[in-house]
């Protein structure tokens, strides 16, 4: 299915359950997030806000026309040339309405180093910080390249999910980084349009 908003769209597809998930309340009926389009103007500051978060890039989906990147299973397809006119360059970025949520193998400082350490995403004003979420885990909020708030959220991976996703098999070319997964996409609708999303 595809749930498509004003300004981003998510692909949503079931693919394999992920055993290590079936422990997280929240996530019981949730399989795979696939993969998730945003138009990016710059594919270098996008490709170094990606990686420094802790996706890796995917070197057989990455092209003259967009980057690809692993998060696990799941995948950011980010085009910076459009299909509509082929090789018109994106000019206006796309960024999620809501929150995207991620979950690593990585500590929260590692990550914080690698945004802090790029001078790229200093200059696209890239912000990231380290909070305590409501289970009173840590959780990094981050600011992307594109975006006017904190719309990512990192989380420190359950247990067992690197190796439940170790065992569902190679994924994606160039494998997986310290992002093991994309658990939760939110983004709000209008008042009484979430049944039609979910009847569709």
């Amino acid at each position: 299915s595809s749930f498509v908003g004003s300004i981003a769209c998510a692909s949503v597809f079931a693919i394999i359950a992920w055993p290590a998930m079936r422990a997280w309340p929240a996530m019981r009926v949730l399989t795979l997030l696939e993969h998730v389009n945003l138009f990016v103007p710059d594919p270098e500051v996008a490709r170094a806000f990606y990686v420094a978060i802790g996706c890796l890039v995917n070197p057989t989906g990455t092209n003259d026309r967009q980057v690809h990147v692993n998060s696990g299973l799941s995948q950011f397809h980010l085009p910076f040339k459009r299909n509509v006119v082929p090789g018109d360059p994106v000019v206006v970025p796309q960024a999620w309405a809501g929150r995207i949520e991620l979950v690593s193998s990585e500590a929260p400082s590692d990550i914080l180093a690698r945004i802090k350490a790029d001078d790229r995403l200093t200059r696209a004003g890239v912000l990231a910080e380290v909070g305590v979420g409501d289970d009173g885990a840590w959780v990094v909020r981050a600011r992307g390249p594109w975006e006017v708030r904190l719309a990512w959220e990192i989380r420190a991976a359950p247990a067992g999910l690197a190796d439940a996703v170790a065992a569902a098999g190679p994924g994606h070319a160039g494998g997986v980084g310290g992002i093991l997964g994309m658990p939760r996409l939110v983004h709000p609708c209008r008042p009484g349009g979430a049944k039609h999303i979910a009847a569709f």
